[in-house]
């Protein structure tokens, strides 16, 4: 019966046909575990046909239906499927876990370089706060608090 999917519809359309497959395999498997088997064949078969919708559409909208989520094959491939995005998730968050990392360490280091700057320049006295705080592209205000910071370890 399951095979007739392939054979010659004749004048029947496809929707008729896959219909009296039905019928015919709901007619006569008696076992819901056998039935379920038989309409995976059938639904895999009419893929060749171009016809997969129609015969999914049709098994749906059957009273016995082969439920594919306690299939042991499912179950196999879910579990399969979450560890592997497991593994895609935390390779990737220790990818931006490194670069975030990367790029603190980058500005921590650019700011005490700067705080070096300011010291060295306020060392020699020269130069007004003002003037050290344009001279290297920050406030003022970092200036003070540079310059505070070296008062109370002096």
């Amino acid at each position: 019966m399951v095979l007739a999917i392939l054979g010659n519809l004749g004048t029947d359309t496809p929707e008729k046909a896959v219909s009296q497959i039905l019928a015919s395999l709901k007619a006569t498997v008696t076992n819901d575990l056998a039935l379920g088997r038989f309409l995976r064949q059938l639904e895999v078969l009419s893929k060749l046909r171009n016809i997969q919708n129609e015969v999914i559409k049709q098994i749906e909208a059957m009273s016995i239906v082969y439920d594919l989520e306690t299939d042991i094959r499912y179950l196999q491939g879910k579990q399969k499927g979450a560890e592997e995005a497991l593994t895609s998730g935390l390779i990737r968050g220790m990818q931006a876990g490194r670069q975030e990392g990367l790029q603190e360490g980058l500005q921590a280091g650019r700011q005490e370089a700067k705080k070096e700057d300011v010291r060295g320049l306020l060392r020699t006295g020269l130069l007004s706060i003002d003037q050290i705080a344009t001279a290297l592209s920050v406030s003022s205000e970092f200036v003070l608090n540079v310059q505070a910071g070296m008062e109370t370890i002096n």
